[in-house]
This record gives structure tokens, sequence and C-alpha cells, in this order.
């Protein structure tokens, strides 16, 4: 996988709302993005969910949804590393996917992102999102 920029849409947003909870939180797992440029961006194709009894959500594909989220830019393997450790990639709790986002700027990029593992998928009747990002939160 060669993209150094990653997309988040959850935990690891610099802020973040918890729909459970409606708190704006900043969790301590974003510190290790912290320092690296961002924007904001929409990966389309995709579902983000977050199911009441998890503490983190989780996106898997779905046609016709997207995610708004950010995009860290050049981010290196040093940070992925740390990154896939902290998602579970090793375990399949969720899956390093290569995927294309359409930047704020008006740009699209590749990026990688962390998709919902086999474990996950099954968990499909949470309540969808269309964000976390606390002043465009909205339900779907």
């Amino acid at each position: 996988m060669s993209s150094g920029n990653v997309f988040v849409y959850g935990t690891l947003l610099s802020k973040y709302i918890d729909p459970r909870s409606g708190k704006i939180e900043e969790h301590t797992r974003s510190k290790v993005l912290r320092g690296f440029r961002f924007e904001r961006a929409l990966l389309k194709n995709y579902k983000l969910l977050w199911c009441n009894t998890m503490n983190y959500p989780f996106i898997t594909p779905s046609q016709g949804h997207s995610v708004k989220g950010e995009v860290y830019y050049s981010v290196g393997k040093e940070t992925i590393n740390k990154l896939d450790e902290i998602e579970g990639v090793s375990s399949g709790l969720f899956e390093k996917t290569v995927v294309r986002v359409l930047t704020d700027g008006g740009r699209e990029i590749e990026a990688l992102a962390y998709v919902g593992g086999q474990p996950l998928r099954t968990l499909s009747n949470c309540p969808s999102y269309f964000t976390l990002i606390p002043e465009e939160f909205e339900k779907r």
C-alpha cells in the first residue's frame, strides 16, 4: 500500500461528536496524527456506523452512501504502523484499504482508510451517520 495519506472518520478525528452522548470529544488515540497537515474530505460509497454498545465507529462499503472525515497528508510509515496497531489490523478487526477521497479543496486524492473487518461487518444494523465532525454532524 503506497499512500502516505490517511482518511479518518471517527475517534481519530481531531474532534468528534459521540452520538451516544451528544458530547464533543477528543480521543487520546488521535494524538498519533497531531502535527500532520489535514483537511476535510468526502469518501463516497461507504457507510459510517456506530453501534450503541461499542466505543468506536467503523465504515463499510455501501453504494450510494458517503462519509465526511479528515484526510491527513504524508503521515509516514511509522505513524501508519501505529495506526495499524490502534485499529487492530493484525487481528482482522479493521482492514487497511486504499480509497479515493474528494477534499474540501476540490482535489481527488488517494488515501488509506481503516474499514471494518469481518467481525464488524456482521453488525450492519447499527445507526449510520454522514459524519462525526461536530459542526457537520447529522444522523442518516
